[in-house]
């Protein structure tokens, strides 16, 4: 199966390109191919590899990744898929997992991939996968539904790892969501993400608007130390900066003490997602998780991809090591409470019905 490169090509490239394309590195998305191939780059790069392309012709630094593209899939699962075609959508329960094996001459081009992203040592990556769905099913929420591996080092434990994400999509919990918001299978692909990883001091989110008081002339920031997964978890109330993007003056701060952060188990290379919480000493419990030059440079990065996208959006990031990195964006929607709760949703007749007894 012949893999090509997605180049840059000294003539005019073809208006469609996404049946050639099967592996995508970081430096070949440039603000001319978002611009002129967005929707093949949603097609190719999923959700979450299609945000990250989004930022990457931006001056904003990310960590370097390559993205194996949606037709990866697709040719792997061709027939699995034709299954699935003339199935009743409850009928497709009953069909058999795909077996998972990636064949040599695709694992010798990923291979080829990390070697160029990871240069003179192995890099740790992160897997992450990024779905691609139909029109129809936009509004359709899918995160968390396939796992991410993280901590992933070594071309042994890349491929592992890659391989334990396809057969994550083909799983039951999957198919039953997707049969849940009615989105047929067979207009589903999936794309992966292969990110280099930071050991992150702090990280959270940015809200380029107000998410309490929708202002749009505010920018908010949520910030824990360690991983940033354990706002979204519910594990940990972070703190939030309000700034102001005329002046970049910060509005105001709420902090959260913090008694402990997760981090990245570095010593067994053959954990993956290996995670551990570590005790923060006293004296930096009650600390701001983010200095003030780094929430308004933070802010500054937020506006730049806000005009240039013309969408709100919420932004992951991390910081290490007096370097901000941006992880990927989702354009803003409702704002989600960060410890996790549901908005409760009052049964005006049920409450009456109380009221009365």
């Amino acid at each position: 199966m012949p893999f090509q490169l997605f180049k840059k090509r000294k003539q005019t490239p073809p208006e469609q390109i996404k049946d050639d394309v099967f592996l995508i590195f970081h430096d070949e998305i440039t603000k001319e191919v978002v611009e002129k191939y967005s929707n093949d780059l949603r097609f190719l790069c999923g959700r979450k590899g299609y945000s990250i392309a989004q930022i990457t012709p931006f001056d904003i630094p990310i960590p370097d990744y390559f993205i194996l593209s949606s037709n990866i899939f697709e040719i792997l699962f061709m027939q699995k898929l034709v299954e699935y075609r003339d199935k009743d959508k409850y009928d497709s329960l009953k069909i058999d997992f795909p077996s998972v094996i990636i064949p040599d001459e695709v694992s010798r081009d990923i291979c080829k991939y990390y070697a160029r992203l990871s240069g003179f040592s192995d890099a740790w990556v992160a897997i992450r996968p990024s779905i691609v769905l139909p029109d129809y099913a936009e509004s359709v929420n899918f995160s968390g539904q396939v796992t991410t591996f993280l901590n992933v080092r070594g071309e042994d434990d890349l491929i592992s790892a890659i391989e334990r994400t396809y057969k994550n999509f083909w799983s039951r919990d999957v198919i039953k969501f997707l049969i849940n918001s009615n989105v047929k299978m067979t207009d589903v692909r999936l794309a992966i993400v292969v990110q280099k990883m930071v050991q992150s001091e702090s990280a959270g989110v940015v809200f380029t608007s107000n998410p309490i008081t929708k202002d749009k002339t505010q920018v908010m920031i949520e910030s824990v130390y360690g991983l940033g997964d354990t706002i979204a978890d519910g594990l940990l109330t972070p703190d939030q900066y309000t700034v102001s993007k005329e002046s970049l003056e910060i509005v105001e701060k709420i902090v959260s003490p913090q008694e402990w952060m997760m981090v990245r188990d570095l010593p067994n290379k053959k954990q993956i997602n290996g995670q551990k919480k570590v005790h923060i000493t006293v004296p930096w419990q009650k600390k701001p998780k983010l200095d003030d030059v780094f929430i308004q440079q933070l802010t500054e990065m937020s506006i730049m991809l806000e005009k240039g996208l013309g969408k709100e959006l919420e932004i992951e990031w991390v910081y290490a090591s007096g370097q901000l990195w941006l992880l990927q964006i989702k354009e803003s929607y409702n704002y989600v409470l960060s410890n996790n709760e549901e908005t409760p949703v009052i049964d005006v007749e049920l409450l009456d019905n109380l009221v009365r007894n």
